[in-house]
């Protein structure tokens, strides 16, 4: 019989508020993973930030300590008050560090006009999830209270003594060191310090004559960022490598209109895909919002009124069109921005559809005046952009007649399929060659692995449009055994559900060729299949590089050449075998070490900064040798920070 269960006044629990945090981390961090311990530093970061767009703050200094985790944060700005808070009678900083929605951006002083922060939840979340958490305060302004250096500690989001002053003051600001508490966020050992760097670099771009420093003690590197020329700097980081970018100098343009104060770079470069980048009051909103819909309505309104009126078309383009290898930097700044979610991700405010649209509209109808060749070109690029993406959905319409999203229909020929019904316990291996497909085939488990051979190297997707990409046998292939399609601009082509296969996985030989080939298949994927990518769908295989035997059928198998030293070490008399290709080993060997669930080495795909990937993939890709060329040599003594 079922235990009764009740529903009373026992069964509501009331949590004080940094409990709760602390229970779902989530909640106000985004996650208890990378991104949630990220979001850490970027609250205490913007808080200083926020000083700074006040006019009180000139430098932000970070570090990070040799541990990997221990951040402090330092600014120069006005430094939190201590005196006590009329609230309760407890220092103003121990409110400001313990209650959730405690901060100086509600009130009616201007003490924060234009700010990130307005729930006033985000430090004293930093505080609850952290294991240890220190402040230090320096104030010199006698008439807003008391004067010094003080301090207080806390661990978990709780004091473990008072507000004391510890000091007499030089100088104003805070600084707050802090540890992410292990036990919240458990599969994270360290921070990346190249993430660190992309934030605060972004940050002296949104702040021009803002110093920001970085001491990474990991590595034991100094940075210092100071942009004067703000986000046009920023979108020359951005663009990169890339070649025929125009106009050649950014063009930049500002103006305020219902009280939104608008920034815009813009420049287009040879990829095909566009790159928009949002922040509003410097808070990066990686999802958009109102604020970038009112400048790609802008966009379109612009180019096809000045098009139509300078004779260029008839008919309207496209958004996505025009948009096609745009590269964009907007920043907004407004009094009271409406964010949806603690994390801040998406803007919400109304006023800034209407406020950017507005600006840019008016700049931009008067930029094409200025500069009809640059109007001729983005028209130009449209029209490509249109024909390239009915030829492609030309293509993908003849995939899909074939037959490529249903396990019922024609699949390629080629293709060894598994019979599981089930997707979630299936797996594609794409190898190359008769060889090692062979051997794959023989290897596998029929019942959940399915593999299919490539021949030779597909086509570079970096400098080749998708419609002659759909026109290559081996592409089509690929296509039709995946079954989710492809992305087409201002289409939804691509159906990650629809995918055949739980898992991709590309399994090539460990040698130039090899890495050539998975080099070519990964800038296909998240070109024209990047969900695959971006979902933790794809992965790679990674075969043995050795084989060492004693002489007594005793065997092992070795991914590097320190696992081989040790192997030989134990046995004067071991017989290495080198496989120089995947078709070397026999059916049992392959399976054993490269695709038995049990005994395999597979790495997953990620893409934790999209930014850094189009940059990369433009570079090594894309048509331009010199940049490869320069790329390669300013870094051949130098460690290369990668997302």
């Amino acid at each position: 019989m079922a235990r009764k269960q009740t529903y009373d006044t026992q069964s509501i629990v009331v949590m004080e508020p940094m409990e709760a945090v602390r229970l779902r981390p989530g909640m106000y961090v985004g996650d208890d993973g990378e991104r949630g311990m990220n979001h850490l530093i970027w609250e205490v970061v913007d808080n200083a930030v926020d000083e700074a767009m006040q006019g009180h703050c000139t430098v932000i200094a970070l570090e990070l300590a040799n541990d990997g985790l221990t951040v402090t944060v330092e600014d120069n700005g006005r430094g939190i008050p201590v005196d006590p808070h009329p609230s309760d009678g407890r220092s103003t900083l121990e409110v400001v560090m313990t209650v959730l929605h405690a901060g100086g951006k509600f009130g009616r002083d201007e003490a924060y006009t234009e700010t990130g922060g307005l729930h006033g939840v985000g430090v004293s979340c930093v505080n609850a999830l952290s294991e240890h958490f220190q402040v230090n305060v320096w104030r010199m302004d006698k008439s807003a209270g008391a004067t010094g250096e003080f301090s207080q500690t806390f661990a978990a989001g709780k004091p473990l003594d008072k507000v004391k002053r510890v000091g007499q003051a030089n100088k104003t600001g805070t600084k707050i060191t802090f540890r992410p508490d292990s036990s919240i966020f458990k599969t994270v050992r360290a921070y990346d310090p190249a993430t660190i760097v992309r934030r605060l670099r972004e940050v002296a771009h949104l702040n021009p004559g803002l110093t920001v420093m970085f001491y990474d003690g990991v590595n034991d590197k100094d940075y210092t960022f100071v942009s004067e020329g703000g986000i046009a700097d920023m979108l020359r980081d951005f663009v990169g490598t890339a070649s025929d970018v125009y106009p050649e100098t950014p063009l930049v343009i500002e103006g305020k209109s219902n009280g939104v104060t608008v920034k815009l770079g813009m420049q287009y470069r040879e990829v095909d895909e566009e790159s928009l980048h949002s922040y509003a009051n410097n808070i990066h909103t990686p999802d958009g919002g109102t604020h970038l819909t009112g400048f790609k309505r802008a966009l379109t309104v612009a180019v096809n009124s000045a098009a139509k009126q300078a004779g260029l078309v008839k008919d309207s383009l496209q958004s996505d069109d025009i948009r096609d290898g745009l590269v964009t930097v907007l920043t907004v700044k407004l009094r009271q921005p409406q964010f949806e979610g603690q994390t801040k991700g998406r803007l919400g405010s109304p006023e800034a559809d209407s406020g950017v649209s507005s600006v840019v509209a008016e700049k931009l109808g008067e930029y094409f005046q200025r500069d009809p060749q640059f109007l001729k070109r983005i028209v130009d690029r449209a029209l490509l952009a249109q024909k390239a993406r009915e030829a492609a959905k030309q293509q993908s319409e003849i995939i899909k007649r074939k037959g490529a999203f249903s396990k019922t229909t024609r699949l390629p020929g080629k293709l060894k399929d598994c019979n599981v019904d089930d997707r979630s316990d299936s797996e594609l291996f794409i190898v190359e060659g008769d060889s090692a497909a062979g051997s794959a085939i023989d290897g596998r488990d029929p019942q959940t692995q399915a593999v299919l051979p490539l021949r030779g190297k597909i086509m570079n997707a970096e400098k080749n449009a998708l419609s002659e990409m759909l026109k290559n046998e081996e592409v089509r292939s690929l296509v039709t055994a995946i079954g989710s399609g492809v992305e087409i601009p201002g289409k939804e082509s691509f159906r990650l559900k629809d995918r055949r296969y739980e898992r991709i996985i590309v399994m090539t030989d460990a040698d130039v060729d090899g890495g050539h080939i998975e080099t070519l298949l990964l800038a296909f994927f998240y070109r024209y299949m990047r969900p695959l990518v971006v979902e933790g769908c794809l992965y790679l295989a990674v075969p043995p590089l050795y084989k060492v035997e004693d002489g007594k059928g005793n065997k092992q198998y070795c991914w590097d050449e320190q696992s081989l030293r040790k192997a030989t070490d134990k046995s004067k008399s071991a017989r290495v075998t080198r496989f120089k290709g995947l078709g070397e080993m026999n059916p049992a060997e392959l399976a054993e070490t490269t695709m038995n669930r049990d005994t395999r080495k597979l790495v997953r795909v990620s893409v934790p900064d999209i930014d850094e990937a189009n940059a990369i993939l433009t570079t090594f890709m894309g048509k331009s040798v010199t940049a490869r060329k320069g790329y390669l040599l300013e870094r051949s003594h130098q460690e290369v920070l990668l997302g």
